[in-house]
């Protein structure tokens, strides 16, 4: 095993002179050099960084997943995986639940109702948080959290002109001696910076993969996801669901 040390970008391993060879060519624009194993100090100072890309051979395909699970952990939702033969796709690694809205639903103190109204801003976690407590404060008395969930939610898809969240299903993945299969990728995952939203790209069934293959995994956040388990929980129950 060798490192080609590529200039202010990483440490690529190259598990044979294939390997090499495939990322000497996808590099060819940038400064390189190459290193043994037993110079990896060397070739971070020579690299100046110390990002180390790709998966030896010897590692099991299961490293592959915890580095997932930890991506997830801190908040990530997808990944952008570049391939030895410089193609890339992208798996979303948890189910996804995001708002795109203008919309919010908020408690109406001299009608005592939920209202829903068009804001100037798309609508944020932070501030869909604050319109729920704020109406849990004035039912916690005589409902549920749960209940006030189902009904705040009810409210907001109902009152809303259009779709206002939207989610994306996880990629499953199964490993099968040396290859990594995903039941779905894509091309890309683009986000829509003018609506606050994100498209699939071209979508791939069933692709299998060597790990060693894999020289780059790139995380990637949901703007606006909710991660408040209560609330995903409480949407998934209302009967309009959607899925891309």
């Amino acid at each position: 095993m060798r490192y080609l040390a590529v200039l202010n970008k990483g440490l690529y391993i190259c598990n044979d002179i294939t390997e090499e060879n495939e990322l000497s060519e996808l590099f060819k624009e940038f400064k390189t050099e190459i290193f043994e194993e037993y110079e990896e100090d060397e070739a971070k100072e020579w690299a100046e960084t110390s990002k180390i890309m790709g998966f030896k051979k010897e590692e099991k395909e299961h490293e592959f997943i915890e580095v997932l699970k930890e991506y997830r952990k801190q908040g990530y939702a997808y990944v952008d995986i570049l391939l030895i033969n410089g193609k890339s796709i992208s798996i979303l690694i948890d189910d996804i639940l995001f708002f795109s809205t203008k919309y919010r639903c908020k408690w109406n103190y001299s009608e005592e109702k939920l209202t829903v109204s068009q804001d100037s801003d798309y609508l944020t976690p932070d501030t869909l948080d604050y319109d729920f407590q704020t109406y849990l404060d004035e039912v916690k008395s005589h409902t549920t959290e749960e209940e006030a969930i189902k009904r705040f939610f009810k409210a907001f898809k109902y009152g809303a002109w259009g779709q206002i969240w939207y989610e994306l299903k996880k990629t499953n993945i199964k490993i099968n001696n040396s290859f990594i299969t995903f039941d779905k990728a894509y091309a890309e995952i683009e986000e829509d910076k003018s609506h606050h939203t994100y498209s699939l790209g071209f979508k791939l069934e069933n692709i299998s993969i060597l790990l060693s293959n894999i020289i780059m995994i790139t995380p990637k956040k949901i703007k606006n996801e909710i991660t408040n388990s209560k609330f995903k929980k409480g949407i998934k129950k209302i009967d309009t669901k959607f899925f891309w």
